[in-house]
């Protein structure tokens, strides 16, 4: 009787194993998790502090964008590295990306006068409209910023 039970468990286990191995086709690993709505717009210029990405277009190939924060505010602000994106999908909603899972929070100062060059990376490159979203702080006020931008299949990027 045991080794009937120990035949059963193994036979299942060998099942359950088999089933959770098995390869996702093509199509499958083409299509992405499908994002919440998120339907946040921030700022791109305010208060003699702006953010833009170095090129409007980039190529789907691309694995970081650059964007430009630059500070005329007459004062220093703050930053840190922590960022996210959202994409628009086919119907114009505009859904939330997977976000990294390990963000080393540190912050940093952009003197008045100065700009800074974020390099951000990419998590979904399918081709599209995205936004980029960088909090930054000015006293004790978070302000949320946002640029846009476009990936597609082009070899170049370009402006």
């Amino acid at each position: 009787m045991k080794a009937e039970w120990f035949i059963l468990l193994c036979g299942c286990l060998i099942l359950g194993l088999a089933g959770c191995s098995c390869k996702k086709s093509d199509r499958q690993q083409e299509i992405l998790p499908v994002g919440a709505v998120d339907n946040t717009v921030g700022l791109n210029d305010t208060l003699g502090i702006s953010l833009h990405p170095e090129y409007p277009v980039y190529s789907t190939r691309q694995k970081q964008i650059i964007f430009v924060l630059s500070n005329q505010s007459g004062m220093n602000i703050s930053y840190g590295l922590d960022y996210r994106y959202t994409y628009e999908d086919e119907v114009g909603i505009w859904r939330e990306i997977s976000k990294r899972p390990v963000v080393f929070e540190v912050e940093y100062v952009l003197l008045h006068g100065d700009k800074q060059y974020i390099y951000a990376d990419l998590y979904r490159n399918l081709p599209g409209r995205y936004r980029f979203f960088f909090d930054v702080w000015r006293y004790d006020r978070s302000y949320t910023f946002m640029a846009e931008f476009g990936l597609w299949d082009t070899n170049v990027v370009g402006k």
